[in-house]
């Protein structure tokens, strides 16, 4: 959940025009958590929750944070492969057959 808000952050404030690692920067509290927006993906945070939810509709539960957090994380994918791709259409970069993407970025 924690990583579904920061990624939904970021995309607001990419809409805003607002850099997410300068209010990132800002958490200077001692409890601040350092999460930073990203795809996510493995066993633990890319499928167990699916299984859970499975389970919790099973028994006539209806787990809506489990479920919109793996809604915002799965939108993250396509969203930065677009960010990716407009960037290397700003610097002149063919999109198409690119084969590598960060070093070409760099």
């Amino acid at each position: 959940m924690n990583i579904a808000l920061i990624n939904e952050l970021a995309l607001l404030f990419q809409k805003l025009g607002i850099d997410t690692s300068e209010v990132l920067v800002a958490g200077s509290k001692w409890n601040f958590l350092p999460f930073r927006p990203a795809l996510v993906g493995g066993h633990c945070i890319g499928v167990d929750p699916y299984y859970l939810t499975h389970k919790a509709q099973e028994i006539g539960s209806h787990p809506e944070m489990i479920l919109a957090g793996r809604r915002t994380n799965d939108q993250m994918g396509q969203y930065v492969a677009t960010q990716v791709a407009k960037l290397m259409m700003q610097r002149q970069i063919a999109v198409s057959g690119s084969k590598r993407l960060f070093s070409a970025l760099l």
